[in-house]
C-alpha cells in the first residue's frame, strides 16, 4: 500500500489495550493486513516508497498512541519498565533513564530529528526490526525483556531472542509490544552508545555500537553488547560476552582475553556494501568500538601489564 491510498484503509482508534488486541485478532481471523501505529516514523516512510496496489485494499491501521498501558516509565525493584509508545524525547529526559543508564539516553537524544524523538517509540523501533535499529540496539546491550500482549494474554521474549532473520520477529500477528523491561545498570557501570553516520545528527547509522559492563571487584559480572548495521539482525556479540564475562582485571592472561575478544568480534560481524557504507568500513569500526570498550574495561590491568 502506497501513501497515496491511506485513505482507502479503515481506520480505528483502539480505546484501550484490551480493545486493540480484540482488534488485532478479529481482524487478522478475517484474514485482513491490520497495522498497530503509535508514531509512525517509520510506517509513512515505508508508506511513501511502497507502490500503489491494484485492486481494493483490504487492511487496517489501529491507532494505539492514546493507550495508557503502552505509556510511561516506571522502576520497580531496580527494574524500569518503559511503555511501548513511550517517545524518545522522554526517555532521553527522565531523570533516572539519564543517572542510571546513560547509554540509553544518549540513544535516545539522537535517534533523529526532534521531531522524531517526539514522535518515534521503542514498540515501532522493535516491531520494524531495521538491522540499523538505533532502539533496538541500546536494549540488546541491556538484555531488555519484550513484552507481548494478545487478546490470550501476555509473553515475554528477551529481545536478543526476537529476531529470526531480516525484519522479521517471533512476534505474532495478533500480537502488539506492550513495554520493555531490564535491570538498571548499577552505579559506576561503564556504559557507552555510538553511533557512526555520515553527519553527527540526522544520520541512519553506518554502525553503531551499545555496550554496557558491571564489575563486582575486579570481576565482570555482567556484559552486554549491540552492534547495528553489520548484519542483517542487531547482533549482541554472544561469544565476545562469553570471552569477556567472569572474566578478573587482575587475571594475568587479561592480554589474551582481549585479543580473543577482537578476534571474537571480527568473525561475528557480517557487514555488506550498501549506499551507507562498506563492509570493511563497518568491519573496521566495530573492531575499534569494541575494543576501546573492553580496553577501558580493563584498563588497570592492562596498565600494569605494560610498565
Amino acid at each position: 500500500m502506497s501513501l497515496a491510498q491511506l485513505e482507502d484503509i479503515e481506520w480505528i482508534r483502539a480505546r484501550s489495550l484490551q480493545h486493540a488486541c480484540d482488534e488485532l485478532a478479529s481482524n487478522n481471523q478475517a484474514g485482513r493486513k491490520v497495522w498497530a501505529l503509535a508514531g509512525c516514523t517509520d510506517w509513512m516512510v515505508e508508506r511513501h516508497a511502497s507502490p500503489i496496489e491494484q485492486g481494493p485494499l483490504d487492511a487496517a491501521a489501529l491507532d494505539v498512541s492514546s493507550i495508557p498501558d503502552l505509556r510511561g516509565i516506571s522502576i520497580d525493584n531496580n527494574t524500569m519498565s518503559i511503555g511501548a509508545a513511550e517517545p524518545y524525547l522522554s526517555i532521553a529526559r527522565h531523570p533516572m533513564v539519564r543517572e542510571r543508564c546513560s547509554l540509553l539516553a544518549d540513544m535516545a537524544s539522537n535517534v533523529g530529528a526532534r521531531q522524531i524523538q517526539t514522535r518515534g517509540t521503542l514498540g515501532g523501533n522493535i516491531v520494524s526490526g531495521s538491522p540499523a535499529a538505533d532502539g533496538v540496539t541500546a536494549l540488546f546491550a541491556l538484555d531488555a525483556d519484550v513484552v507481548l500482549c494478545s487478546s490470550h494474554g501476555e509473553r515475554t521474549v528477551p529481545i536478543t531472542s526476537l529476531y529470526s532473520g531480516y525484519r522479521t520477529t517471533v512476534r505474532r500477528p495478533d500480537e502488539l509490544v506492550v513495554r520493555v523491561s531490564f535491570r538498571l545498570p548499577k552505579a559506576g557501570a561503564l556504559q557507552l552508545w555510538r553511533k557512526v553516520g555520515t553527519r553527527k545528527a540526522l544520520s541512519i547509522s553506518k554502525i553503531a555500537v551499545a555496550a554496557l559492563a558491571e564489575l563486582e571487584g575486579d570481576v565482570v559480572t555482567r556484559i552486554g553488547f549491540g552492534v547495528a548495521s553489520v548484519a542483517e539482525v542487531v547482533l549482541p556479540l554472544a561469544s565476545v560476552r562469553d570471552l569477556v564475562r567472569g572474566k578478573s582485571r587482575s587475571a594475568e592472561d587479561v592480554a589474551s582475553v582481549l585479543h580473543a575478544a577482537r578476534e571474537a568480534t571480527d568473525r561475528e560481524v557480517r557487514p555488506i556494501d550498501d549506499i551507507r557504507s562498506t563492509a570493511r568500513y563497518r568491519r573496521h569500526v566495530a573492531n575499534v568500538l569494541v575494543s576501546s570498550f573492553l580496553d577501558k574495561l580493563f584498563q588497570p590491568c592492562v596498565e600494569n601489564s605494560h610498565p
